[in-house]
């Protein structure tokens, strides 16, 4: 089950849907504390209606589905807010900023959102701010309870059978490799990148917040909106640069820029224990040399010649490769379908031949380092009816994400017979 994002969008096509002399707002139901109205219900129809316009705006079986998905919600809510479970200031600034260029994008400019909303965009921001706040609350709590599932492989095989019919059929599927080489920065480059993390630095010895610095300066998407916060580390998971600065900190000390491959961290130890660290940190990323993606270009279109002309394309990326989740696998990523590739690729692969070498193509790594590749078709394997045998990982996603949402219905069930909830209108 997946959490609804619901924001009441009440605008003229409301009023237009709703019958002469109908009230505009009611109770529906109460769910602990918190309240569902029937401008929620509203909001939802409508937005279906964008998509759907077959959709019958009173239909009373589908507003009574997005009810009780609406119900289900609030109880996660209500349950977080009994687990304690915080969000920070920053947490619901983001997500907010993240709503608006939503809208920006839908709307075409922030004086189109007000006209819609026939309310400045501050107004809005202070009716929306609970309800940001409430969602990142049953997010966090559903990501601690089911975010790591573990499944056997017995499991897997009774899955497979049960609903081995039903399975799609898999696509036609290409087994690739490819050879990675990084756009490196300049000296100029990083010496900006220094220079940058050090005045954030000088700003924290002056008093200010590292969350707030984090929000509006760290350039790590996945933690800037937490205040920079990463969590607990176990010994030997992060960069040896990173861990042996956090380690040396004293608890709420503040590192200098420590670089790794992501580019200039500011690392301030919040906790830690003999063998584990819980770090939060501001990442200054370093910029790529223009002329350095020229001659990254030109070493890759020499290797695609050495290798046309007999070189081993494995052997060649154990060597030069800089992908370090595939080089060791002579650069093999695997079998996947067109649409599973990362973006670059998927046009030069769909025309390649097996056994066939692609130009160099831009390229990004799981450490947000811009790079160029070629890569290799091995094979391509045409569509076929989903076995167990051939397709054991796929299989296994597909019954881990079965198991999982199979889990939070179970439990959302119990949060029914634990926690008060109650309809008020039929």
């Amino acid at each position: 089950m997946k959490l609804l994002i619901l924001f009441l969008l009440i605008t003229s096509h409301l009023l237009a849907q709703l019958k002469e002399g109908e009230s505009l707002d009611r109770i529906l139901a109460v769910v602990g504390t918190e309240k569902i109205m029937k401008s929620e219900i509203d909001a939802q129809m409508i937005r279906m209606l964008e998509m759907n316009q077959g959709i019958d705006f009173y239909d009373s079986k589908v507003r009574d589905q997005i009810l009780n998905s609406l119900i289900d919600e609030k109880l996660i809510v209500v349950r977080a807010q009994e687990d304690s479970v915080t969000v920070l200031d920053a947490e619901v600034e983001a997500r907010w900023n993240q709503l608006v260029e939503q809208w920006k994008a839908n709307y075409g400019s922030v004086q189109r959102i007000e006209a819609v909303f026939k309310k400045s965009l501050t107004e809005v921001k202070f009716e929306y701010e609970d309800q940001i706040r409430n969602q990142l609350m049953a997010m966090k709590l559903q990501q601690t309870k089911f975010g790591v599932i573990s499944i056997t492989k017995s499991e897997v095989t009774t899955f497979y059978e049960d609903y081995k019919d039903s399975l799609d059929v898999i696509g036609d599927r290409y087994k690739i490799a490819h050879i990675v080489r990084k756009i490196k920065a300049n000296t100029d480059q990083k010496n900006m990148a220094y220079k940058k993390a050090m005045a954030i630095r000088d700003s924290l010895l002056e008093g200010k917040a590292f969350e707030e610095l984090a929000l509006n300066n760290s350039e790590d998407p996945n933690t800037a909106a937490d205040g920079g916060g990463l969590g607990w580390f176990d010994k030997g998971r992060l960069f040896p640069e990173f861990e042996n600065a956090a380690f040396a900190l004293q608890l709420g000390e503040t590192s200098l820029p420590v670089e790794t491959p992501f580019g200039y961290h500011l690392i301030q130890t919040i906790t830690k224990k003999e063998n584990s660290i819980n770090t939060r940190h501001i990442l200054i990323k370093i910029g790529e040399s223009s002329d350095n993606t020229i001659k990254t270009k030109e070493f890759l279109i020499a290797l695609k010649d050495s290798i046309i002309n007999g070189a081993d394309f494995g052997k060649m990326a154990l060597r030069y490769s800089e992908d370090e989740s595939t080089k060791g696998f002579e650069g093999i990523i695997g079998e996947l379908t067109i649409e599973e590739m990362p973006p670059s690729y998927r046009t030069e692969v769909a025309n390649l031949q097996e056994n066939t070498i692609s130009d160099p193509l831009s390229y990004q790594l799981g450490d947000g380092k811009k790079s160029l590749s070629i890569i290799k078709v091995l094979e391509f394997l045409p569509s076929h009816k989903i076995n167990l045998e051939r397709d054991y990982t796929i299989i296994e996603n597909y019954a881990k994400n079965y198991k999982q949402r199979r889990l939070m219905n179970d439990w959302v069930k119990e949060l029914r017979t634990e926690l008060y909830w109650e309809l008020k209108d039929d």
